[in-house]
Parts: C-alpha cells; sequence; structure tokens
C-alpha cells in the first residue's frame, strides 16, 4: 500500500440512494456483530483498526480476511467510482473531511453488487469527529437540527425500521447550505421485528452519545437514536462537546452537567452557548432546550418519537432573532460645534415574544 494511499482512511457505506440498512461495502468492517432479537444469528466477525491493516497490500488484506465483506480499493478505483473526486459528487463534509457519492458494480470489480456509496476521505489537517459550532449563526444550528431529526426519523419509520445505533455529531454531513445528511451506517441494525421490543446486541457506538439503558444491558431500539440525537441537539445548543475532559470535573460530560436546567424555565440560558452573543430567539432556545430534556430522558418509554421531534422542532426555523446585541455608537457635538465625542456602549437587550411553541409530550 504506497504512502499516499495509506493518507487516505476511506469508507465505502451503502447510502440511503439504495435503501437504509443495506448490506455494507467498509474499509474497517462489514456484515453482522451477532445481534438477537428472541433468534440466533451467525457469529459476529473481527473488527479491524486502521492500525492494523495501514501495513499490509491490498492482496494481503484481502486473503487475510476471507467471508468478511470487506473490500479494499485503490487510490485510482476510488477516483474513478468518484470521477476524481468531482464537486458534483460532493455530498457534504463531516468531521472527518469530505465525502463524495460514488456507485461500484462489476465493471469495477467481477461480482461485486452494484450499488451507491459514499466515499469518505480523511482530512488530516481537520478537526478529526467534530465541526466546532462556535461560528455557526443560531438559524443555521436550527436548520442542522430540523435536518439531522427528518434522516432519523426516515430511518425509524421505513417498512422495514433501522436504528441508526451511533448518531453523534460527526457522523452529519452538511453541503454548502448546511443542508444535513447521515452518513456512516456501519453500525445501523435492522429494529425488532413481530412482537420483539429490542434487538439484543454487543453494546457498540460512541462514549457520550449511547443510550444508558443501551450501555447497560445491550438492549437497543430506536430510542436509543432519540437519546444520541438529544446529545447532539444540545451540543447544538450549548456549543460544546459531549465529552470534554479540558472542562472542569463536573462539566465534562456534557449530558449530566446541563440536565438539571434543561427544563428550568430560567436556568436553561447556563446551557446556551456563549458565542451566539445573544444573537437567537429566546421561545426557540428555551423549545430545543426542553425537546433535549425530553430527549434525554433516563426513562426510555418518555422519550419522543423522532416524527414528534420534528414536528416540534420545524415551526422554530421561523422564529428569528428576539435578541439584539451589539455595540451602539453616540456621537455627541461639542459646545464648539468642531469636536465630537464617540461613546461606545455594549448595549444588549433581550425580549421574549409572546408566543409560544407546542413541546413534544
Amino acid at each position: 500500500m504506497t504512502r499516499r494511499l495509506r493518507s487516505w482512511i476511506h469508507s465505502l457505506t451503502a447510502s440511503c440512494w439504495g435503501g437504509a440498512g443495506a448490506g455494507s461495502v467498509a474499509a474497517a468492517s462489514a456484515g453482522s456483530d451477532g445481534d438477537k432479537a428472541g433468534k440466533s444469528s451467525s457469529s459476529p466477525p473481527s473488527r479491524v483498526s486502521y492500525n492494523d491493516i495501514s501495513t499490509l497490500s491490498a492482496e494481503e488484506l484481502s486473503l487475510s480476511l476471507p467471508g468478511s465483506n470487506l473490500h479494499v480499493f485503490t487510490l485510482a478505483e476510488l477516483r474513478a467510482v468518484t470521477r476524481n473526486f468531482s464537486m458534483t459528487n460532493f455530498i457534504g463534509s463531516g468531521g472527518f473531511g469530505p465525502v463524495y457519492k460514488g456507485f461500484v458494480d462489476d465493471k469495477l470489480r467481477p461480482g461485486l453488487p452494484a450499488q451507491f456509496v459514499a466515499v469518505k476521505s480523511l482530512d488530516l489537517e481537520g478537526g478529526q469527529g467534530h465541526r466546532s459550532l462556535a461560528s455557526l449563526p443560531w438559524s443555521t444550528r436550527i436548520k442542522i437540527a430540523v435536518g439531522a431529526a427528518k434522516g432519523l426519523a426516515f430511518l425509524h419509520q421505513s417498512r422495514q425500521p433501522v436504528i441508526y445505533r451511533d448518531f453523534k455529531a460527526s457522523n452529519i454531513l452538511l453541503d454548502s447550505d448546511y443542508t444535513a445528511k447521515l452518513s456512516d451506517f456501519g453500525l445501523a441494525k435492522d429494529g425488532p421485528e413481530g412482537e420483539d421490543t429490542h434487538v439484543s446486541t454487543r453494546v457498540m457506538g460512541t462514549h457520550g452519545y449511547a443510550a444508558p439503558e443501551y450501555v447497560m444491558t445491550g438492549h437497543l431500539t430506536k430510542k436509543s437514536d432519540v437519546y444520541s440525537f438529544g446529545v447532539v441537539l444540545l451540543e447544538l445548543l450549548s456549543g460544546r462537546r459531549s465529552v470534554d475532559k479540558t472542562r472542569p470535573p463536573r462539566e465534562k460530560n456534557l449530558v449530566e452537567w446541563a440536565r438539571p436546567y434543561l427544563n428550568h424555565p430560567t436556568k436553561f440560558v447556563r446551557v446556551i452557548d456563549t458565542h451566539l452573543e445573544g444573537l437567537y430567539s429566546a421561545t426557540a432556545t428555551q423549545n430545543v432546550a426542553a425537546i433535549a430534556y425530553k430527549c434525554l430522558s433516563l426513562k426510555p418509554k418518555l422519550r419522543p418519537d423522532m416524527h414528534a421531534v420534528v414536528d416540534a422542532l420545524e415551526p422554530l426555523l421561523n422564529l428569528h432573532e428576539d435578541a439584539l446585541a451589539g455595540p451602539f455608537v453616540y456621537t455627541a457635538p461639542s459646545s464648539g460645534g468642531s469636536n465630537k465625542e464617540t461613546t461606545e456602549k455594549s448595549n444588549r437587550r433581550t425580549r421574549t415574544r409572546p408566543e409560544t411553541q407546542k413541546v413534544v409530550s
């Protein structure tokens, strides 16, 4: 494997164009992880880290993982399926770097099933795994939240429901106008069937996003995704990471720190990102805090479904800033009329709109 090729950590996953939850072709892992829903299934394949494979050739890697449904592609092949990483194939940028739409079939490699794929490339100079929220205005954050919520609702309401299982900020792609798209379905699982209430599976996911009951029992439900969405919604509201070891001990875990404030009529403002500088709708932020509070309930049955979350968030797109912030400059003429004295004051005031929005119940 050439040095240039090793600098690209790429994963090809079956995307929503081919149907959510479809089989995947991945550079790091593939196949089932041994989930059970009242019935037995095949034993889980081993997961392979990039460190394990970076020193192997494509041929050596393919031979070392028989039956794993893992395919290793050369940089030339990736260029071919993405039209040389053309901007016409650009889907969006995630926490690891840009993602491109591609198409693979048996013309690229004999026996390869025809399917649309997403090719993810690592931005070596980027902020791996998380995009900075500090520079995003409130209206953009709400747009991202609504788009991501719609993506999860679509998966949950499909004919064969799919549980995303690893929903987090870095798995949300943003295009040039900040339209959100979900990516990286490598850990997605089919939802329970028939009278089954959950899928029992190996606990996998990302610390700080996984629902507590899933971590404790391995019982996976759609409400597990709702909890993870609540964490991301809280990140959008606060501008903080789900886990930040650089903060004081009580603030390292975002959910544990913020939960007591979210449903309080006045204390919720402590959670709002100070980088917004007051430029947000007080009504919208209070509603978002209340929605996040319900999504993060420790009792899964009390969490709303994603369709209800979408219904509660969408009206907030139309609430514009009802807080005015910024310098106020007053120029007063001197007694002689020739000199001017400029006084700059920080004139910040917030007024709350009288209307209220329905919060998911």
